[in-house]
C-alpha cells in the first residue's frame, strides 16, 4: 500500500509538472511534419506488432535457451508445446524480472539479482495492475502509452532545442533502432526514456526545479541514472558561478536533498529487507574482482581478441565491441555539433559502463542515449536518411522474430 500511494503521489506531480508542456505540444499536432512522423510512428509499431503475430514461426522457439539460460516468472507457453501467446512472447529476459517484482515484490531467493531493477518501473505497473488484473495485458497497455509518450517528448525536445525537421529525422531512427525492440516489451528502458528526455530538456533551459524532479525520477528508474549525478551536480554548480538564474549554494542543496529523496527511499527499503542498504550493487558484480580495473582490462582483452569473439552472445559478443565503437565514434564527432548537456548526457551513459562492468545489454543501454540519434539525423538526411531508416526497418523487425522466440538480444 505504501508503495502504491508513492507512486500515485509521484504520477501526481508528474501531471502537475507535466501540465505546464501540454500547451506547447500542441502546437505540434498542427504542423504536417508531426502528423507525418506520427503517421510513420504507428504505423511501424502496428506493423511491428502484426508481424511479430503472424510471422513468430519463421524463427524457432528457443526451447534450449528458455529451460537453460533465461528467467521465466510467467511461462511461456510454447515450452509446454501450446500455441504462440503474443503477451506472453514479448515478455522475454529481464521482462520476468520487472513482472513479477509488480506482482510479488522483491525477493532474495535468487540471491540479490532482483535487486538489480529498480523500482519506479514495476511500482507503475503494480499500480495499473490493480485496475486492470492482469499483469501482461497491464505491462503492455503501460508500455505502449509510454512508448507514445516518449514519441512525443522527443518530437517536442528536439523541436525546441534544434529544429523540427531533426526531430523528424531523430524520431524515425531513435524507433527504428534494432534495440528498440525493448521499448515494446516489459523493460525500463521506455519509463526511463521519458524521464531522461525532459532532464535533459529542463537542465538545457535552465529550468532547475523541474530538471530536478525527473533526475530523481531516473535514479530509481535504472541504475545507469545515477552515472548523472556528476553533471547534475556540476551544473548546479556552474549556474551558480554565472550568476545568470539566480542560483546559490543553499538552493544546490536543496535540489540536491530533492533529488536524492527517492533514492534514499529505494536505499532504505533495501535495508529494511535486507539489511543491506546497497544489496542492489551486489548483482552486477558478481564476477569481478575487487579492482575497479578490472572490468575495464576485460573489456580491453574482448577488443583485442575481437576475431575469436562470436557475434551475439551473453557480454563476450562483436555485436556489443562494435557497439561500443560506434558510440565512441559518434561521441567524438558530434562533440561540437550537440549541445553540451546533450553531449555529456550520452558520454556518462556510455563510458562509465566500460570500467564497471562488461559489455553485455550495452547496445540496449545505448538505446535510450537520444543525442547519439540526434547527432545521427543532423548528418544523415535526404537520401542517406531513407537508406539508413530502410537499414534500421529491416533489422528492427529481424531483431524481433529472435527476440520473441527467446533468443539472447540484449
Amino acid at each position: 500500500m505504501e508503495a502504491g500511494l508513492l507512486v500515485g503521489r509521484s504520477f501526481s506531480l508528474l501531471l502537475l509538472i507535466f501540465e505546464q508542456c501540454i500547451y506547447k505540444l500542441k502546437y505540434m499536432s498542427l504542423t504536417k511534419s508531426f502528423r507525418l512522423c506520427l503517421f510513420i510512428f504507428i504505423l511501424i509499431n502496428v506493423f511491428l506488432y502484426l508481424f511479430m503475430f503472424f510471422f513468430n514461426h519463421i524463427v524457432p522457439f528457443n526451447a534450449a535457451y528458455y529451460a537453460n539460460n533465461a528467467y521465466h516468472y510467467l511461462p511461456d507457453p510454447r515450452y509446454y508445446h501450446h500455441s504462440f501467446d503474443f503477451l506472453s512472447a514479448i515478455g522475454q529476459w529481464d521482462a520476468q524480472f520487472y513482472l513479477q517484482i509488480a506482482a510479488k515484490g522483491y525477493s532474495q531467493v535468487r540471491g540479490s539479482f532482483m535487486y538489480a531493477f529498480f523500482p519506479m518501473y514495476p511500482l507503475t505497473l503494480f499500480v495499473v495492475n490493480a485496475i486492470v488484473n492482469n499483469l501482461e495485458l497491464t505491462a503492455f497497455i503501460v508500455g505502449n502509452i509510454i512508448l507514445l509518450a516518449d514519441f512525443i517528448s522527443l518530437y517536442f525536445v528536439v523541436t525546441k532545442l534544434y529544429n523540427e525537421k531533426i526531430a523528424f529525422r531523430t524520431s524515425i531512427l531513435m524507433f527504428l533502432y534494432p534495440f528498440s525492440i525493448f521499448y515494446r516489451s516489459y523493460f525500463a528502458e521506455s519509463l526511463f526514456l521519458f524521464f531522461l528526455l525532459w532532464f535533459c530538456y529542463f537542465i538545457t533551459t535552465k529550468k532547475w526545479f523541474f530538471a530536478t524532479i525527473f533526475f530523481a525520477f531516473l535514479c530509481v528508474t535504472r541504475p545507469t541514472g545515477l552515472f548523472l549525478i556528476p553533471l547534475y551536480i556540476f551544473l548546479l554548480l556552474n549556474a551558480v558561478g554565472s550568476k545568470k538564474n539566480n542560483m546559490s549554494l543553499l538552493k544546490v542543496f536543496g535540489y540536491c536533498f530533492l533529488a536524492s529523496i527517492p533514492f534514499f527511499g529505494w536505499l532504505y527499503y533495501c535495508y529494511s529487507t535486507t539489511g543491506n542498504s546497497y544489496y542492489w550493487m551486489n548483482t552486477d558484480t558478481v564476477g569481478l574482482k575487487a579492482s575497479i580495473l578490472h572490468p575495464i582490462e576485460f573489456n580491453i582483452i574482448q577488443l583485442l581478441h575481437f576475431d575469436s569473439l562470436p557475434f551475439h552472445y551473453f557480454g563476450e559478443s562483436k555485436l556489443e565491441n562494435i557497439s561500443l565503437l560506434l558510440v565512441i565514434t559518434i561521441l567524438v564527432l558530434s562533440k561540437k555539433r550537440l549541445k553540451p548537456e546533450l553531449w555529456w548526457t550520452s558520454f556518462f551513459l556510455a563510458i562509465p559502463v566500460i570500467f564497471l562492468k562488461d559489455l553485455i545489454s550495452f547496445s540496449r543501454f545505448q538505446s535510450v542515449s537520444f543525442p547519439l540519434f540526434l547527432y545521427l539525423a543532423q548528418v544523415f538526411s535526404g537520401k542517406k536518411f531513407i537508406v539508413v531508416s530502410t537499414i534500421f526497418f529491416f533489422l528492427l523487425f529481424l531483431t524481433s522474430l529472435f527476440f520473441i522466440n527467446w533468443y539472447w538480444v540484449g
